[in-house]
């Protein structure tokens, strides 16, 4: 555990660690016995922790001394392509299975970005496949599956819950501009991205 570099972070992110620990799940109990090495973060916490201290869940495994192996051979299914207004494609050009970035997470997926003009076009975004709405996945980034009857059954962006009316939304990541928004949705079962990779030539 590199306590050091997660308290030089978080200091830069001007935060302290009680907040830092309050925003991923933590009491300052359970957060201060992560930097002492005494608790292990789940990979959730970890995603949560990347997103808060804005660096790469990669940094936050090694740092807090995950060895994390790439796994050269492991592969996970592309289960489609999302374009610049988070629809999902499953029928699309390119590999079918792509690298699996690292171990953990359990049975990956992955949904490739192609919008043009946009410096996410070609990033891999990982997600494991749910049965029903997981709460992690209201108010981040999702990978989301609509009920029958809706045209595009599958999205990718930032899942709200709709006031009144007991519908979702979602709204696409904005390819700097205004975002896209797809709404009144009935979903079937929603997943949080977990990971993404961005270093995609």
């Amino acid at each position: 555990m590199d306590a050091k570099w997660f308290r030089e972070r978080i200091a830069a992110m001007d935060l302290n660690q009680t907040r830092a620990g309050a925003l991923v799940g933590l009491d300052r109990s359970q957060f201060s016995k992560v930097l002492g090495g005494t608790r292990e973060l789940s990979p959730q916490e970890a995603a949560d922790l990347a997103k808060v201290l804005a660096v790469p869940i990669d940094e936050i495994l090694r740092r807090a001394g995950v060895v994390v192996a790439r796994e050269t051979k492991a592969t996970v299914p592309v289960v489609g392509v999302a374009d610049a207004h988070g629809a999902i494609s499953a029928k699309f050009d390119g590999p079918k299975r792509i690298e699996r970035p690292y171990s953990g997470f359990g049975d990956l997926s992955a949904v490739r970005i192609e919008a043009l003009h946009s410096p996410m076009d070609g990033w891999n975004a990982y997600f494991v496949p749910a049965i029903k709405i997981e709460p992690e996945a209201v108010g981040r980034l999702a990978v989301v599956s609509v009920k029958a009857g809706r045209a595009g059954s599958k999205y990718m962006g930032v899942l709200e819950r709709e006031t009144g009316r007991g519908n979702w939304r979602v709204a696409a990541l904005s390819h700097g501009g205004e975002a896209s928004v797809v709404d009144r949705l009935s979903v079937e079962w929603a997943a949080p991205v977990l990971w993404i990779q961005t270093n995609v030539a």
